[in-house]
């Protein structure tokens, strides 16, 4: 008996993995939830995510009202406006138009407007929640570009910028008299007081906020279906101002505008033009126009107002032609410069004019 005793082991009570629950107090199970509960829900969350996608794509709340130009000096502010605005009817996801501020695609509508009007640079921003903000670096106008009976401006890279129309006469100064409205909706017309209804009142308000997308400007005209004249916008120059600009025009048989609206003018060609132009100045020669034509090669002609055509070498160095012309001129032509034709000075020492009859012998 004593073997088989000590032969059984004892085992220990594990205290620790003892249950401590108390047995009178058991935990409710949780009862499943309703079939109606867990379809409200699911409606619900649907409605709401169809609210939110109608809110931030169809509803009016984010649709563009409001265009601001700047930096603007020389292209009209409505070009850009009236771009932007055919833009916004063009499509962005499915059937959603890109009015909508979310949906507006800036970077692709700056690199367009960038491209048509050969902006320098052209920043888009949005300003929450119905605005556009386009800020422009304009190419400045450096010359006028003349072919095929239509003259553009362009700039130093040889990029047409835009059409131009020559008016007769200086503008006028027109003053414009608007109405206007206090809080008491009280105008003011001419220096009087007018009633303004409350059907005016929402004509005029309305008005306003299509204006601020596109406001109509005189000088700027545009063709059946809102096409902007060869891609470029049309402007009016007065006498004065056609002035501050030499002109180069293209006698080639052929077109020089490229496709991308650049000129096809070498930098060293144009660069001689520009210089000429400043020389011809010293020289108080008032200068018409220049020409370039393909059969004289090398070859820039300017034409004097009133006075000949003169034929420079744009590889020869421009004071040394000119000092030779004065020469030619002031010992020879005399008085009757301005009833040649042409006088050449592409030839070095040797000068040619036309007609020879009309000239003076030079002087002992």
């Amino acid at each position: 008996m004593n073997r088989q005793r000590t032969s059984i082991k004892k085992i220990k009570q594990d205290y620790q993995a003892k249950k401590l629950a108390n047995p009178f107090f058991r935990k409710k199970e949780k009862k499943p939830e309703r079939l109606f509960l867990r379809r409200f829900k699911l409606v619900s969350l649907l409605l709401l995510t169809a609210f939110l996608f109608w809110f931030f794509t169809c509803s009016s709340w984010w649709k563009i009202t409001e265009v601001e130009v700047r930096g603007l000096e020389r292209l009209n502010t409505n070009l850009i406006k009236t771009e932007l605005a055919s833009s916004f009817e063009s499509k962005s996801i499915l059937i959603f138009k890109q009015q909508n501020i979310f949906l507006f695609n800036k970077d692709a509508s700056a690199e367009r407007l960038k491209s048509k009007f050969n902006l320098a640079d052209i920043k888009i921003k949005k300003r929450w929640p119905r605005k556009l903000i386009v800020e422009i670096n304009e190419r400045p106008y450096a010359f006028i570009y003349y072919e095929e009976g239509k003259y553009y401006f362009s700039s130093a890279d040889n990029y047409l910028m835009t059409e131009i129309t020559f008016q007769e006469n200086e503008p006028e100064e027109i003053s414009l008299i608007t109405k206007t409205r206090d809080a008491s909706a009280l105008g003011v017309e001419n220096g009087e007081l007018i009633d303004i209804s409350e059907t005016e009142r929402e004509e005029l308000s309305t008005s306003s906020l299509k204006a601020n997308i596109i406001a109509p400007d005189a000088s700027v005209q545009l063709l059946e279906g809102g096409n902007l004249n060869n891609g470029l916008g049309l402007t009016s120059i007065s006498p004065s101002e056609k002035e501050k600009y030499f002109i180069i025009e293209n006698k080639n048989n052929d077109s020089l505008i490229r496709s991308d609206g650049k000129i096809k003018l070498s930098e060293k060609y144009l660069a001689f033009i520009f210089n000429l132009n400043g020389e011809l100045k010293l020289y108080n020669f008032q200068l018409d126009r220049f020409i370039i034509a393909d059969q004289y090669y090398n070859s820039v002609f300017a034409k004097i107002l009133d006075g000949p055509q003169i034929y420079f070498n744009v590889n020869n160095e421009i004071k040394g032609q000119l000092d030779n012309l004065m020469l030619v001129k002031n010992n020879k032509i005399k008085d009757n410069f301005n009833r040649l034709e042409y006088i050449d000075l592409r030839y070095g020492d040797k000068i040619y004019f036309y007609p020879e009859n009309i000239t003076e012998p030079l002087s002992q």
